[in-house]
């Protein structure tokens, strides 16, 4: 019994004993996870103080440094919109003091209440300062560009509304932010943005029928109608974009369904181009159908809208290809070629592509040639020579049979680098401008850095020449790239010697209001004439720009005075009234400013504004000095020689000034056609009117095989 009861004692204290060091536990677990939660606190509020310190910094840093940019600019005389640019600052200074009160009242709410709702909220707005700033900052550095009064801002541009309504919208936005020149897309896919009454090129699908301006009561029957009409009265210059060669992916296009015979085939029988990034289908360049096709509708374009003042020429060229992997082999070019060497198909494998094609190609294979590798590749280096000359004859047709007749502006887009249009397309453009063919070169220098597209295009101005303008052809937008890198591109269009730009395309800046106020802000600032516009019109705009920034800057600077200013206004007035008509009396302006430079305006201005003054005469000097060199339409043009001057080079291309060829592949593609289309139009024919490689007199068939006999003997006694 006692013995119980002292068990129960035990047990008893035994119990008080767990409970009280369960609770002394639980007490201190719970004060180490309360100084546990308190330091996790004072860590959170320490680094998030530490985050907002840094980031504030940052963008306090982000504006100094932009003020400081802005500041040296117009301490440097720059015209730039210095009301614009003061509201960017302006701007940019209250949201800098936003994000620092924003900041102070976070760095107090963790340090008095860390678990508050309201922190998330304040982090929120103080992030959304920042990115305030860092748009703003953007705008101020795009804004430090001196816009140009004499450029071309243009764009390539598909079409995309389906009402004029939304035409109207795009064009009044494309005035707001300075485009002057719209390449809108005419003649795609196969199809055409007017209505066209060459039955072979319908009307696009993906128009719609008509398109009513319900302002003024008026109705377009088609796209093209309804957008020239808002660009004229927006002040907006519209030519043709046309992809010529190229008709798209769908075999079932009107143009490729009613005409096999039209269509590029490849060496292995397929029609779809396997190097052009997609199942692209082309018609063939050789046949003289497809060229009359073209020249006609291209003629009906201009006869139904004289307000399209010119035509940009899109793939003018072969699809790309090399001599592993080689297209153009249609009944028409097999033919032309053949035709060129002296020889003859039989009926037989004229009737049958495929047949026809299968003895082509032993042109090229040295089992079949008694000269053997040699003679495969003298071939082949004729053969790319061949594609090449048809290319370079069409654009010459375009030039006498389009461009001449009904005085438009020729331009054409092509790639920068001149070895890889010749050798993977075919397309001479050196030639083209060299001949004063073309007016406005647009290459489509489509890289990811400023810095390449400053070297690519300067090389290609200097391989091409200065018979032409050149508008470069930028795509920072389409690759993906900041906003702000379209103002980068723009300037390395600028110093490499171009008077403009075009952007592809408009859809990126349809949109996207971030490209619109990079373009507005800075390049774009000013309204401009374009290049290729009348002489008088172009020297009016940079000498009326000249003597309003001598009204602005240079004589307020104190580094012209009043009695300079008026001698400057003289000179250029006398300039203005000089004649203007023909490329001497051009030359003549162009000298004349070159006197100014090179003497008068040191003694009229000095420190940045004679820089400024240089800068802007130069430039100006440039344009004018091409111009002069430009044919006028009423004069003749002299086409050029029917044979090459300068032997080809080892890749079947002629190397002119600078021009690189390099195949990618040596080999023949021994492949066979599988499929056939008859076609006996034969090469094109117009040796009358545009310059060819002349074909040499046909042998007959016992001339050939006495030949044949004769060189095997030489090669059997070692005499060959």
């Amino acid at each position: 019994m006692k013995g119980g009861v002292i068990i129960k004692g035990i047990t008893k204290i035994l119990v008080v004993f767990l409970a009280v060091v369960i609770l002394g536990t639980s007490l201190m677990s719970a004060s180490a996870i309360q100084m546990a939660s308190s330091e996790s606190s004072m860590i959170k509020s320490a680094v998030t103080t530490s985050s907002l310190n840094s980031t504030y910094n940052n963008a306090s840093n982000k504006v100094s440094s932009a003020v400081k940019s802005a500041e040296t600019k117009f301490s440097q005389l720059y015209d730039l919109d210095k009301e614009l640019i003061d509201s960017y600052i302006s701007q940019a200074k209250s949201e800098i003091k936003r994000m620092e009160t924003l900041k102070s009242n976070i760095s107090n709410l963790l340090n008095t209440s860390p678990n508050s709702s309201q922190i998330d909220t304040l982090v929120g707005q103080f992030n959304e300062a920042e990115a305030r700033v860092d748009e703003l900052c953007t705008l101020i550095n795009v804004s430090l560009i001196e816009s140009k009064v004499v450029s071309a801002r243009s764009i390539w541009y598909r079409p995309c509304e389906s009402t004029y309504a939304e035409i109207k919208a795009n064009v009044e936005m494309f005035k707001s932010i300075g485009i002057n020149l719209i390449f809108v897309e005419t003649f795609y896919h196969g199809m055409s943005a007017f209505r066209s009454e060459i039955s072979d090129i319908p009307y696009h699908t993906s128009l719609a029928s008509s398109y009513i301006d319900q302002e003024n009561k008026i109705m377009y029957e088609d796209y093209l109608s309804a957008f020239v009409a808002c660009c004229v009265e927006n002040g907006i210059e519209v030519h043709a974009w046309v992809e010529n060669f190229y008709v798209g992916i769908n075999a079932g296009t009107k143009i490729v369904a009613e005409h096999p015979d039209w269509v590029m085939y490849n060496d292995d029988g397929t029609v779809t181009q396997r190097k052009e990034g997609g199942a692209y289908i082309f018609i063939d360049p050789a046949n003289k159908e497809v060229q009359d096709l073209l020249i006609n509708f291209y003629n009906e374009l201009f006869e139904k809208h004289p307000d399209v003042k010119g035509l940009n020429l899109d793939y003018i060229r072969y699809p790309v290809s090399n001599q592993s992997q080689d297209t153009g082999f249609t009944v028409s070019a097999m033919k032309g070629f053949y035709d060129l060497l002296g020889k003859e198909f039989t009926d037989a494998q004229l009737s049958d592509r495929k047949t026809m094609y299968n003895k082509f190609k032993q042109l090229f294979d040295k089992n079949y040639l008694l000269g053997g590798q040699t003679e495969a590749d003298a071939n082949y280096k004729r053969w790319v020579e061949y594609r090449t000359q048809v290319i370079t004859d069409f654009v010459y047709r375009i030039k006498t049979e389009v461009k001449e007749p009904n005085k438009i502006v020729l331009s054409t887009a092509v790639f920068a680098s001149l070895s890889e249009s010749l050798n993977a397309k075919k397309a001479d453009w050196q030639t083209w401008f060299r001949e004063g063919w073309i007016e406005i070169a647009t290459p489509m220098a489509y890289y990811s850095t400023a810095s390449a597209v400053l070297s690519n295009v300067k090389s290609m101005i200097s391989i091409g020449g200065n018979k032409c303008l050149y508008y470069t052809g930028i795509a920072s937008s389409y690759s993906g790239l900041p906003a702000y890198q379209n103002k980068e591109f723009i300037e390395a269009a600028y110093s490499a010697g171009t008077c403009g730009y075009v952007i592809f395309s408009g859809a990126q800046i349809v949109g996207h209001k971030d490209v619109q106020n990079v373009l507005a802000s800075g390049v774009n600032n000013k309204w401009a004439v374009l290049p290729h516009a009348s002489i008088d019109v172009i020297l009016k705009a940079s000498f009326d720009d000249l003597i309003d920034k001598a009204d602005r800057l240079y004589v307020p600077s104190g580094e012209m005075n009043s009695a300079n200013r008026e001698a400057l206004k003289e000179k250029l007035d006398g300039i203005l009234q000089m004649p203007y008509s023909t490329q001497e009396e051009i030359e003549a302006i162009y000298l004349e400013l070159q006197e100014l430079l090179n003497g008068e305006l040191k003694s009229l201005a000095t420190g940045y504004s004679l820089q400024r003054l240089t800068e802007n005469v130069d430039y100006l000097s440039d344009i004018i000095k091409t111009r002069s060199l430009m044919p006028i339409v009423e004069e003749e043009i002299v086409p050029p020689d029917e044979e090459p001057d300068k032997e080809p080079d080892d890749n079947g291309t002629t190397d002119n000034d600078g021009g690189e060829a390099d195949n990618e592949e040596d080999k023949t593609d021994d492949t066979t056609n599988n499929d056939g289309v008859d076609d006996d139009n034969g090469a094109n024919d117009e040796s009358d009117k545009q310059p060819s490689v002349e074909a040499p007199a046909k042998k007959s068939f016992f001339v050939r095989f006495i030949e044949a006999i004769m060189l095997f003997f030489k090669k059997l006694f070692g005499l060959a």
